[in-house]
């Protein structure tokens, strides 16, 4: 069998609950702990933003030079087309 702590409930003359300094503690420790998890949810938050922005950028550099050259080729099709009619 699993021995198991009595929980004492105080009260006070008013029929408010008493706090012992256990739950204090361990309110205390729930409080910070909460801090670190929402901290800890927020910093990867963060990490992803950075994360997304970097793949982001990496591909509009990946696409820059196909971009450059596309616009190249395009303005000499644009310039033998007028040379052409031009000519005729």
């Amino acid at each position: 069998m699993i021995a198991r702590r009595k929980l004492i409930l105080e009260m006070t003359p008013e029929g408010e609950f008493r706090e012992s300094e256990f739950s204090r503690a361990r309110a205390l420790r729930a409080n910070w702990v909460a801090r670190i998890a929402v901290s800890a949810a927020v910093l990867a938050v963060v990490a992803g933003a950075v994360a997304a922005a970097a793949l982001a950028f990496w591909v509009a550099m990946i696409l820059l030079p196909v971009a450059i050259i596309a616009g190249l080729a395009s303005y000499a099709m644009l310039r033998f087309q007028f040379w052409r009619a031009r000519r005729f």
